[in-house]
């Protein structure tokens, strides 16, 4: 019995560090922005692929991909970054 209840402890104290671990992952990637990798598209600008793959836009704004804000750099003369990828 008492075994049972050390590793029933020793189970709950391992979740419980791999959640708070999960956790500061989560918090190091927000806030991080960084450069749009233009070179892979460079051969297609200002034309882009119809994928849909969105990033968010350091200027808030929501792209399709990552190769339209390229675009929006380009077109605009402009330098937005990733700010993460998915819907604003």
């Amino acid at each position: 019995m008492k075994a049972a209840v050390i590793s029933l402890v020793v189970m709950v104290v391992a979740v419980m560090m791999v959640a708070v671990g999960e956790g500061q992952d989560i918090q190091k990637s927000e806030g991080q922005e960084r450069e749009a990798d233009c070179s892979s598209f460079s051969a297609m600008l200002p034309g882009c692929p119809r994928n849909f793959a969105a990033v968010c836009g350091s200027d808030g704004r929501e792209y399709p991909n990552e190769c339209t804000l390229c675009a929006h750099n380009l077109e605009n003369s402009a330098s937005v970054r990733v700010s993460h990828d998915g819907a604003c």
